[in-house]
Parts: C-alpha cells; structure tokens; sequence
C-alpha cells in the first residue's frame, strides 16, 4: 500500500542474491498495473560496468547484502500494481515471486452533501 505520506517514493530493497557467484551479470527492477500483461523495467543493475560507456550505468553493490530501490512514483498514477525483480546470469534468468499492492494517493474525503442527523 502506497497513500500520500510516501512523499510519491516507495523504497524498496532486493536481497537474497549471490554478489560473488562468477556467474551473475545482472539485477532488474520490473513493474506492471496489475491488469496489464506487459512488465515495464524500471533500473537495471551491473555486477561489472567496465566498458559499457555509460556514466550512468549502476553497480549492484558489494559492501551490502541488499540493494536499496527509491522508486519515484510522481509519474505513476494511483491503482493496483505488481513489481518483481530478475536476475540475469550467463546460462539464465530466475524471476523472484511477485509482489501486489495498491497506490492510493487521495487523502479521503465526504461524499455528497452534508446533512443534519434525524
């Protein structure tokens, strides 16, 4: 559940992959609506940027046993989502269990016209 007092920033934090397996070159950040079928991929990790040309190229961490995600949600309208993350290695790509929530940003509010009670 995201609502207004996330400032529109849901943290989010990947753990429990393997920094020293030879093999891993990669860790994705995906998200959908909920109703959709088509993931869209927010942030792409590295384990080795070397040679890639981009400055902007980011490098899973080393000193940490996670990584820490803040997910800007100023773009993002309210509904129901599911996120999940994958990580690439030389001979395949494992998808972690997806996660569902609602965004609901609305402060609430009365309906209708107020009346006196009878």
């Amino acid at each position: 559940m995201v609502n207004n007092s996330f400032n529109d920033t849901l943290n989010t934090i990947f753990a429990d992959y393997d920094i020293n397996y030879a093999g891993l070159e990669e860790i994705k950040f995906w998200y959908k609506p909920s109703s959709q079928s088509s993931w869209i991929g927010l942030e792409t990790w590295y384990k080795d940027t070397t040679g890639m040309n981009n400055p902007e190229s980011k490098q899973i961490p080393t000193n940490d046993i996670s990584t820490l995600y803040q997910w800007n949600l100023q773009q993002i309208n309210d509904g129901y989502y599911d996120i999940k993350t994958s990580t690439t290695c030389r001979l395949a790509t494992k998808e972690s269990e997806i996660f569902s929530g609602i965004m609901d940003r609305i402060n609430p509010h009365p309906f209708g016209n107020p009346s006196p009670a009878i």
